[in-house]
C-alpha cells in the first residue's frame, strides 16, 4: 500500500460546506510528480459517474458500487413516478445499497429539483468519507479527496447563477425530451 504523507499532509482539509481549496485538475497535476504510475492512472479515472471497471482500489470499487446503486434506485423511482417502469427492463440490477437507496427516495420527495441534488450530493460526500479509511496518507484518501473536489466544483457549478441556469435548461430539456417520446413512442 502506497504512503503519500509529504502530499496528503500539505492538503487543506475539505468539507461539503467549505469553499473550493483547488480544482480537481490542480489537484491531478499536484499528485502526477508524487504518486506512482498505476495510482496516478486511476486517479485521472476518478470520476462522479459510477464505473463498474476493476480498480484494485478499495474507495473506488466501493464508490462505483455505492453510486451505480443510487443512480439506479433513482432512475426507477422516476420511471414509476412518470409509470414508464417497463422501460427500465435492461437496466442492470447492482447490489442495492440500503443507504443509497433510502437517500434516492428521500431526493424524490423533495419539491425543489435543485435541492434534491444538494441532498443527493451531502450523501454523495457522506459515502465517500465512509468508503476513505482511518488511514490520511494512503493512496485511498487521495482518490478520496479527489472525489470530493469533485463534489465541491458540481456543487459550486450548481450554485452559480450560470450553473443554475444551465441546470434549469437541461432540466427543460429532459422534461421535453419525455413529452416528445411521449408523443411519438420514439426516444428522443
Amino acid at each position: 500500500m502506497n504512503k503519500y504523507y509529504y502530499l496528503m499532509a500539505q492538503l487543506p482539509s475539505v468539507s461539503y460546506q467549505s469553499p473550493l481549496p483547488m480544482a480537481s485538475k490542480a489537484f491531478f497535476e499536484l499528485c502526477a510528480a508524487q504518486l506512482a504510475a498505476d495510482d496516478l492512472a486511476l486517479l485521472a479515472s476518478c470520476s462522479l459517474a459510477s464505473r463498474s471497471v476493476p480498480t484494485g482500489s478499495r474507495v473506488l470499487t466501493a464508490w462505483a458500487e455505492w453510486e451505480g446503486s443510487l443512480r439506479v434506485t433513482l432512475a426507477r423511482l422516476r420511471a414509476q413516478k412518470l409509470g414508464r417502469e417497463a422501460e427500465l427492463a435492461g437496466l442492470p440490477t447492482p447490489t442495492p445499497i440500503p443507504e443509497a437507496d433510502a437517500l434516492a427516495r428521500v431526493a424524490m420527495a423533495s419539491e425543489s429539483p435543485l435541492e434534491a441534488e444538494f441532498l443527493l450530493d451531502r450523501g454523495r460526500w457522506a459515502a465517500i468519507e465512509g468508503f476513505r479509511g482511518l488511514d490520511a496518507f494512503d493512496r485511498e484518501a487521495v482518490f478520496a479527496y479527489q472525489l470530493q473536489l469533485l463534489l465541491i466544483e458540481r456543487r459550486d457549478r450548481l450554485q452559480s447563477t450560470s450553473g443554475y441556469a444551465a441546470y434549469q435548461a437541461a432540466y427543460r430539456q429532459v422534461l421535453d425530451d419525455h413529452e416528445q417520446q411521449s408523443d411519438t413512442g420514439v426516444p428522443a
